[in-house]
C-alpha cells in the first residue's frame, strides 16, 4: 500500500478516535493524543468505540458491505437506471467509487485498531477484571472479520485462486507497504487472530446472558468468523464442528413467532433480534432507510425519489419466496417482512419502529453481521448425507413458519440440495449482503432475478487504482 495512502488512514485514525466522543479531550498532537488516549481503561473502551462508530458508517456495514452495495450485486432489488448503485449492480467495478470507499475505510478501521493494539500490551497495568482481555479479544476479531470480508470482495474465489494475491493483511501500525498476500496467506492469518481472540474471551460476558455483548465482536462472533472462514478454505467438516460448538452452548434461540407476527408496532422483532450472534448499532440509518435527513438518498420509502428507490415489485417477493396468490406460503420472512407503502413494496427488516417502548424494547438501528440460521446452513454444507442436510434446512424452515419439511424424495441429489441451500440463503439474507458472498464463494452461474448469466468476470472486483498503482507488489 502506498505510505502516503497508509499515512492518511493514521492520521484519520487519530482524529477520529479523538473527535467520536464530546467526553474525549486529548492533545492536538497525534503523539500525544494517543498517549493520552490511551493511557487508562476507559481510553482503550472509546478507541474500540470509535472502531464499532467506523465500522456502521455507510461505506462499511451501515449500508455498502449491507443493505445497500452488495445487496444491490446480489441483484436484490430492481434498481432505476438513474440509482447512484445501478452500474454496480452490473458488476461494472472499473474506477468505483463504492469499491474505493469500502477499501479505504475497511483499511482505516484496520489502522485503528493497529494503533490501539500497539499500546495495548505495555498498559496491561491500567485494566481492571478481564477488561484488557476483552479490549484486546474484540480488537483481534474485527482484524480478522474486516480482512476477511476485503478478501471476499476483492479477492480471487477460493476455488479457483487460492494462491493467488488478494489483499494485504495488516498487523502493524505504520506507514510502511504491506505485501499483496495469497487467499490462502490471509485466511491463515485471520483465523490466526481469531484462535488468539477465542482464548482472550473466553470469559466473555455473552457467556452469562449478556445481551448487550451481541453488538460486540464477541466470544461466539469470534468462533462464527472462524467456521465461516473454514467453510470458504473449503473445510466444511471443520466449520460445521465450529457451528456446533456455538450451538451446544446454547446462548442463542429462534425468535418466538408472536413477537414477529404481533401488530403492536412497538414489539414487533422484524430483526429476529433474539438470533443476532453479532449486530452493529448503526445510529443514522433511518436517514437512508425512512427520512432522507441530511441529505440522504431513502431507499425504502416510496415518497421518495422513484430512482433512489431500492425495492421489487410482490410478484418478484412471490417469487423468492415461492408463495402465490391462491397459495399463499406461511413464511414469516413473507408475510411480516415484506410492506407496502402506496404501490411500493419493500423489505421491513430495517424499517423497525420504535414509539416510546422502554429501552429494553428498542430493536431499531440495528444492522445483523452474523445470526443463528447461518450456523444451520454452515451444518448443512458440511453434513455427510443429504438427510442429515435437509434436517437442518428444516430445522430454519420451520422457525419460519414452514411446516412442510423438504425429504430425499423431492431433494435427492447433491444439485437439488446446492439449489435449496441457495433458497434459503436468498431469503434470509434479502437485504443484508451475505447472498453476493454466497453467490461468489459457490461461483453461481445464474442469480435470482437477473436474466442474464453470471460470468467469472463478475464476481472479480477491482482492488483500487491507487493500491495497484504504488503496491509493487501486484
Amino acid at each position: 500500500m502506498k505510505k502516503h495512502n497508509y499515512l492518511i488512514y493514521i492520521i484519520a485514525s487519530i482524529f477520529i478516535l479523538s473527535g467520536c466522543s464530546n467526553f474525549l479531550e486529548v492533545e492536538p498532537k497525534s503523539s500525544v493524543s494517543d498517549q493520552n488516549l490511551y493511557s487508562d481503561e476507559a481510553g482503550f473502551k472509546q478507541g474500540l468505540t470509535g472502531v464499532y462508530v467506523n465500522m456502521a458508517l455507510p461505506q462499511l456495514y451501515g449500508d455498502y458491505l449491507t443493505m445497500g452495495v452488495l445487496s444491490a450485486m446480489a441483484q436484490n432489488y430492481s434498481l432505476s437506471t438513474l440509482h447512484s448503485y445501478y452500474n454496480t449492480s452490473n458488476f461494472l467495478y472499473a474506477n468505483n467509487a463504492y469499491m474505493r470507499d469500502i477499501w479505504n475505510k475497511g483499511y482505516f478501521s484496520i489502522a485503528t485498531i493497529n494503533n490501539m493494539l500497539s499500546y495495548i500490551d505495555q498498559s496491561k497495568s491500567v485494566f481492571s477484571d478481564n477488561n484488557y482481555n476483552l479490549i484486546k479479544g474484540e480488537a483481534l476479531g474485527i482484524r480478522a472479520y474486516l480482512h476477511f470480508d476485503l478478501l471476499r470482495l476483492f479477492g480471487p474465489r477460493f476455488e479457483t485462486g487460492e494462491n493467488q494475491k488478494a489483499i494485504p493483511y495488516r498487523k502493524n501500525f505504520d506507514t510502511n507497504t504491506e505485501p499483496a498476500l495469497t487467499t490462502n496467506e490471509i485466511c491463515s492469518l485471520a483465523l490466526a487472530d481469531l484462535a488468539e481472540a477465542t482464548e482472550l474471551l473466553k470469559n466473555d460476558p455473552i457467556k452469562d446472558g449478556s445481551a448487550a455483548r451481541k453488538n460486540k465482536m464477541n466470544f461466539y462472533a469470534v468462533l462464527a468468523t472462524k467456521a465461516r472462514i473454514l467453510q470458504y478454505i473449503n473445510k466444511p467438516l471443520e466449520a460445521k464442528a465450529v457451528a456446533e460448538q456455538i450451538l451446544n452452548d446454547g446462548k442463542f434461540n429462534f425468535v418466538k413467532p408472536a413477537v414477529i407476527t404481533t401488530s403492536d408496532v412497538k414489539i414487533k422483532d422484524r430483526l429476529f433480534s433474539d438470533e443476532l450472534i453479532f449486530a452493529l448499532r448503526v445510529y443514522d440509518m433511518e436517514r437512508w432507510v425512512k427520512t432522507g435527513l441530511g441529505g440522504y438518498n431513502v431507499y425504502f420509502y416510496e415518497g421518495t425519489n422513484p430512482s433512489n428507490r431500492m425495492t421489487r415489485s410482490i410478484a418478484n417477493f412471490r417469487t423468492l419466496y415461492e408463495s402465490t396468490v391462491a397459495n399463499e406460503t406461511k413464511d414469516y420472512r413473507f408475510k411480516n417482512l415484506i410492506e407496502v407503502d402506496g404501490a411500493t413494496y419493500f423489505p421491513s427488516k430495517y424499517w423497525q419502529t420504535w414509539a416510546g417502548a422502554s429501552g429494553s424494547y428498542r430493536l431499531d438501528q440495528m444492522v445483523p453481521l452474523f445470526r443463528l440460521s447461518e450456523l444451520y446452513y454452515i451444518m448443512a454444507e458440511g453434513a455427510s448425507t443429504i438427510q442429515e442436510s435437509l434436517s437442518y434446512l428444516n430445522t430454519v424452515r420451520k422457525n419460519r413458519g414452514l411446516i412442510t419439511d423438504l425429504t430425499t424424495q423431492t431433494i435427492s441429489t447433491k444439485e437439488l440440495l446446492r439449489a435449496e441451500i441457495t433458497k434459503e440463503y436468498q431469503k434470509e439474507f434479502y437485504a443484508e449482503g451475505q447472498t453476493f458472498f454466497y453467490y461468489k464463494r459457490i461461483g453461481a452461474p445464474t442469480m435470482l432475478f437477473r436474466s442474464a448469466a453470471i460470468q467469472p468476470q463478475n464476481y472479480k472486483v477491482d482492488i483500487p487504482l491507487t493500491e495497484l498503482e504504488f503496491n509493487p507488489t501486484y
